[in-house]
């Protein structure tokens, strides 16, 4: 069974330990029926040696993870021992765990230092259209507007999404509806909310040719983006997380496969606590290991994706209805953003109370570039 390495063990490491004994009773044995106590005395010193550099990197260790958990601020009550245990074990298990499900994304920032033009991928603005369709309305005839755009053209490329084309989010521009224009009802109809997707992208619409249509930051009381603002895509990775049905399955099987044990946890946490005093279980140092993406089950300005696994703050509403379980890849993820210029202390995006929005896409509809069935949702604490 394959065992991950504890980079923190004893000194007294049982195979190099059962060695140097070995050693040292050849060399006594030898000396006492030859007289000659040379290589007996040399074996000493270097087993001595050996053992007093091993235990003196281990203590060194163990002082340093002890000095950086309390320079974080952590008020450590749990033996540092068990805790640096309990900090190396999550870290081997989210590993395994990237190892056993992580997927590709294309993972998004906010680059501040760039105007973006209307071709661009972008949050907010005025939106590039093609004006051989109809613009976008809402349920009482209100032009929509622009949350998001991204031009895959200048995107990397991720099957099953384009390779070329743009794909557009947009939301009702109603002052009364604080909601985002998200269905009462959790239906996937596009009545306040729209996704387009268009093939081929041009550079004959001008900024005068759009100006009219409505904007996200001209409506900052129920818009949930403040400002247009350019945004950079590149290649990333996700693994499962917390939020996943799944995720308890996953977590069993990586331990088995690191440390050969069979568990059974609602809680990913009862595992790596169990060495914990009991008292002790919900205390600060439980903070240090839910760090890891794979522990953590609700979105963060990381989670700005397409195609990762999704983060709730409260829960995935799609197991509740069985219509809603058909929309199995997230097509986009736009999480509360803060804007952490010096010169603002406000957020480029804001769902909510710190919340985030998804829209979930069947594969096969994705795969045919279908966008007229998008089931959308958001969530805030």
């Amino acid at each position: 069974m394959k065992k991950h390495p504890k980079h923190n063990e004893s000194p007294i490491r049982p195979i190099r330990s059962t060695v140097e004994v070995a050693l040292l009773l050849i060399t006594l044995y030898s000396a006492i029926h030859t007289g000659n106590w040379t290589w007996f005395i040399i074996s000493a010193v270097y087993v001595s040696v050996a053992f007093g550099a091993r235990l003196w990197t281990w203590l060194s260790i163990r002082k340093t993870k002890k000095k950086a958990l309390l320079e974080a601020g952590v008020d450590i009550q749990v033996p540092i021992e068990i805790l640096a245990n309990a900090i190396e074990k999550s870290e081997a298990i989210a590993n395994q765990l990237y190892k056993q499900t992580g997927r590709q994304c294309l993972r998004m920032t906010v680059n501040p230092d760039r105007k973006p033009n209307l071709t661009d991928t972008k949050l907010g603005g005025a939106p590039w259209w093609d004006f051989n369709i109809p613009y976008p309305t809402d349920t009482d005839g209100r032009p929509m507007m622009l949350v998001f755009q991204i031009n895959f053209g200048q995107a990397p490329k991720l099957a099953p999404l384009p390779e070329s084309g743009m794909l557009q989010f947009f939301i009702t521009s109603d002052p009364k509806n604080y909601s985002y224009g998200q269905n009462d009802d959790w239906g996937i109809k596009q009545r306040n909310f729209r996704v387009v997707y268009h093939p081929t992208v041009t550079d004959m619409v001008t900024h005068n040719m759009v100006q009219d249509f409505p904007r996200c930051e001209e409506h900052t009381d129920t818009a949930p983006v403040y400002g247009e603002y350019a945004i950079d895509v590149v290649l990333g990775e996700d693994a499962i997380n917390v939020a996943s049905p799944h995720f308890t399955k996953n977590f069993s099987h990586a331990v088995k496969e690191l440390y050969g044990e069979e568990v059974q946890v609602e809680d990913p946490m009862d595992y790596l606590t169990a060495d914990f005093p009991k008292d002790h279980r919900d205390g600060d140092e439980t903070t240090l290991l839910s760090t890891s993406d794979v522990y953590r089950g609700y979105p963060e300005e990381s989670d700005f994706q397409m195609l990762g696994y999704p983060r709730f703050e409260q829960y995935d509403y799609r197991n509740d209805d069985i219509k809603l379980r058909s929309f199995d890849t997230l097509l986009l993820q736009i999480p509360t953003l803060e804007d952490k210029s010096d010169e603002s202390d406000g957020n480029r995006t804001l769902w909510g109370d710190c919340g985030s929005a998804r829209l979930f896409i069947s594969y096969d509809d994705l795969i045919r570039r279908d966008f007229s069935r998008v089931f959308y949702e958001t969530q805030c604490y």
